[in-house]
């Protein structure tokens, strides 16, 4: 069962697209892209290309970290609502 959510969530190629399309849609997300795009240049001239690559790969390998936490955490609260309300039926 492990593996079978695993590929779902995960695994699933259709997923970043269609984040990718929902994020769109926020004027607040683009905005946000905007300005961070804006950002990287300014700190990739300032640090030189290499130390800022280097920077941005271990602060999204730590932000990935957290974020999967965040995701399964959620999972794991949801499970447990529709556990709850399947204890009522």
């Amino acid at each position: 069962m492990s593996q079978l959510l695993h590929r779902i969530f995960f695994d699933n190629p259709e997923i970043p697209e269609q984040i990718y399309r929902f994020c769109q849609g926020i004027p607040e997300y683009v905005q946000a892209r905007e300005k961070y795009y804006a950002l990287t240049q300014e700190l990739e001239a300032a640090m030189g290309r290499q130390w800022y690559f280097t920077f941005e790969d271990r602060l999204n390998q730590y932000w990935a970290w957290e974020n999967r936490a965040h995701y399964l955490f959620g999972l794991n609260l949801r499970r447990e609502i529709l556990e709850g309300f399947q204890g009522q039926g």
